[in-house]
Parts: C-alpha cells; sequence; structure tokens
C-alpha cells in the first residue's frame, strides 16, 4: 500500500521541471552523472522482464540516488533508503490502457506527468 501511496501522490500530470539546483537533481548527478543519465537508468531498469515496481531511493548521508528493481511490495528496499521515485509495473497499471506491449510507453508518460517539488519533498 506504502508503495502505491508514493507513486499515486507523485503523479500530477503534466509534471513540472526538476529545479537545477534541488538535492534530488544533485543526488542524479553525483550517482549517475546527471538527470538525463539518471533518466536513461530508470527506464533501462523499466525494461527489465518481470512484474513489480522500479524505484529510485535516496541515501542522505552520501547524497546518492539508487535506482534499483523490488520484486514484491514488501521485499527488496535496503536499509537507510528512503524511496522517493516508484514505478509500477505490475500488469495492472498499464495493461488496460497500453496493451502488452506497452510497458515503455507508460513508463515514459510515468516520467512526463511527475511532480517533481513532491519528489523533492521526500529528500529533505
Amino acid at each position: 500500500m506504502v508503495l502505491h501511496e508514493l507513486f499515486f501522490e507523485a503523479l500530477r500530470g503534466p509534471g513540472s521541471a526538476l529545479p537545477a539546483g534541488s538535492v534530488l537533481a544533485e543526488a542524479m548527478g553525483i550517482t549517475y552523472g546527471g538527470t538525463k543519465a539518471w533518466r536513461e537508468h530508470f527506464l533501462d531498469v523499466a525494461k527489465a522482464r518481470g512484474v513489480g515496481w522500479v524505484m529510485s531511493a535516496h541515501e542522505r548521508t552520501s547524497n546518492r540516488l539508487l535506482t534499483f528493481w523490488v520484486d514484491e511490495h514488501q521485499l527488496g528496499v535496503p536499509a537507510n533508503l528512503r524511496p522517493v521515485i516508484l514505478l509500477d509495473l505490475w500488469e495492472h497499471a498499464y495493461l488496460k490502457d497500453f496493451g502488452v506491449n506497452g510497458r515503455e510507453e507508460y513508463a515514459e508518460i510515468v516520467l512526463q506527468n511527475l511532480d517533481w517539488k513532491v519528489i523533492e519533498s521526500r529528500c529533505a
């Protein structure tokens, strides 16, 4: 339930821009070399086979943003990380609107409709 709440809370469509000097943008830079590289990595993880979640979680001490796959809602969240960006990739999330082959399109549309102010507040 918590992952769904975090996922839906950040969907405000169409998305606001991530402020360049924000904690989150800095974390993306430290970990991936920038927001564009983070986005590419996030979408690459979303292309993984199977059902579950893509999660980017913030580690405050090092100000890093780690992106990974979570198979089950209650399993797989490493210690000392706070979930900040989530993508539901269970079939119920995209199948009706995007079809069997629409997973990548769905992931792109979700990223275009994120409220970065909400997500940034999770890094505070």
